[in-house]
């Protein structure tokens, strides 16, 4: 009835209000974009959900290095969310948090350490060339290295495989190419 419309307009109206006039000292929350499209537009917008899909960590928690969370969510005073979800429904157990995931934050760190020992090993010990003392290495392999410590990818390479220089008796494919196929590298660096 005309009525309780005009009751949920006023009521919509009044959380806009509250909500435009957030203080930057109150503790806030965020909420999809989407679903604050709705509010912004209908007198009963429903339940408060989260209409999109964001990257998520292992933990959990948003994966704020993927996507630009202003993209996805706005920020809502938790006073007024809590009146949004009495008001239209909700689940206030959803993501109310971008703040970064421990867990991940030292995982990158360890990562980040890593790179850099191995990057400034492997260089270091490059210069030191033992006259016709080479090891064979897979440029496959060798580029999936490169990748992880220039941070193209969190992927480890894993342990050195050569298998795809090799024919099915051990002895080396026929054509492999210099540069190409393998890479030669010294003993201290094999090591």
């Amino acid at each position: 009835d005309r009525r309780n419309d005009d009751l949920a307009v006023e009521r919509r109206r009044m959380l806009q209000r509250a909500w435009e006039q957030q203080s930057a000292a109150e503790s806030s929350v965020y909420i999809s974009k989407m679903w604050k499209i709705k509010f912004d537009e209908l007198s009963n917008p429903g339940p408060v959900l989260d209409l999109v899909d964001y990257p998520m960590c292992p933990h959990g928690r948003f994966d704020q290095r993927s996507i630009n969370p202003d993209q996805l969510f706005s920020r809502i005073p938790r006073s007024v969310f809590d009146r949004v979800v009495d008001t239209f429904g909700g689940f206030p157990d959803q993501l109310r948090t971008l703040s970064k995931c421990v867990e991940c934050e030292r995982v990158r760190e360890a990562l980040a350490q890593r790179r850099k020992e191995e990057r400034e090993a492997i260089v270091e010990l490059d210069k030191h060339n033992q006259p016709n003392e080479w090891f064979i290495i897979s440029s496959y392999w060798l580029n999936r290295w490169k990748m992880f410590v220039n941070e193209e990818t969190n992927e480890l390479p894993g342990a050195i495989l050569n298998d795809q220089l090799l024919a099915p008796n051990g002895a080396p494919k026929r054509g492999l190419q210099k540069a190409v196929d393998y890479r030669g590298v010294n003993r201290m660096v094999w090591d």
